[in-house]
């Protein structure tokens, strides 16, 4: 049995926008033309896919089953057409890249640079986020492979480059009163005000139990949120201070209005890795990304001592 790839796309739009209005839209097509697509493949896989109500639709549970298998064929047949038209001279192989804010601000540039000298016909797509999010970037077809510390769903970890680390810090900005203290002990940052992720990421747990294990209670957060530039602007135009890599510094080389603040207790050396998909191929484009970045992250070749030889 196979499935029409145009009836896929125009279930997996409904399927995220939870609207035959909005899929429509989004796809530039006739709200009828949706209908229609929609239950021709309902018919075709012989169940429901979605509830209708006045207010948009539910998936089913068929929908549920059927998506992840919807993402990868798409994603595969995708990645097959961009690479059969780069061979052909008539398009571009794109890599599509997820990783947190401390790869994306250091090691990542400087791979995708070398990437783009030896392969100037390559295009990348780059995704800055949060481990919940690459997840599901991930899982849908999106991004080829995301950087990360850990992931929540079924991505496989294929590489751990040993100098793939950024140490996550305190930030806060460069006239805080906190900046004119040589150690800040947890008890001095609990009086702030934080910004934070959320508190289903990864950072986020880590950093309370780092409070848990000295027997205090974590912080009050003030404000919650994934995005990265929001973090940064909260804590560079208000006294609210964060946790973040420290790579987030070096976009200003040192003289942005966001600095460290020394707190030995809340220095946490993170190691990252790279994932994909636990089903579906690695595009060409993305193995060759993937190899930038190993090379970046081995060690240094060292030159033996050469043994003297008697005159």
């Amino acid at each position: 049995m196979t499935i029409d790839h145009q009836q896929l796309s125009i279930f997996l739009a409904v399927y995220q926008h939870r609207s035959i209005g909005k899929a429509a839209l989004a796809l530039n097509v006739t709200q009828p033309w949706v209908s229609r697509s929609l239950r021709k493949l309902e018919d075709h896989v012989g169940a429901p896919l979605f509830e209708r109500h006045s207010s948009g639709v539910i998936p089913t549970l068929a929908a549920d089953v059927l998506r992840p298998y919807a993402d990868e064929i798409i994603s595969d047949s995708r990645a097959a057409l961009e690479e059969i038209a780069a061979l052909s001279g008539k398009g571009t192989s794109i890599v599509r890249v997820g990783a947190l804010a401390g790869v994306s601000n250091s090691l990542l540039p400087m791979a995708i640079d070398q990437l783009l000298q030896k392969w100037p016909n390559l295009r990348v797509q780059l995704i800055e986020a949060v481990e919940d999010q690459l997840s599901e970037a991930l899982a849908r077809g999106q991004i080829d492979i995301a950087i990360a510390g850990a992931m929540q769903h079924h991505e496989v970890t294929f590489s751990a480059p040993q100098r793939m680390t950024d140490p996550v810090i305190v930030v806060a900005s460069r006239d805080h009163a906190l900046s004119r203290k040589a150690n800040v002990s947890l008890q001095d940052l609990a009086q702030y005000r934080w910004v934070m992720p959320p508190p289903s990421t990864v950072p986020r747990q880590e950093f309370e139990q780092r409070f848990r294990k000295a027997g205090l209670e974590p912080p009050v957060v003030t404000v919650e949120t994934r995005s990265v530039s929001a973090i940064r602007a909260l804590v560079a135009l208000t006294d609210m201070i964060s946790w973040q890599p420290r790579a987030v510094l070096a976009i200003d080389k040192g003289a942005g209005p966001i600095i460290e603040i020394k707190t030995p207790e809340l220095i946490w050396d993170r190691q990252f890795s790279l994932f994909r998909r636990e089903k579906g191929l690695l595009a060409p484009g993305a193995k060759k990304l993937v190899d930038e970045i190993r090379l970046l992250c081995s060690p240094p070749a060292t030159s033996r001592p050469t043994r003297k030889t008697r005159a």
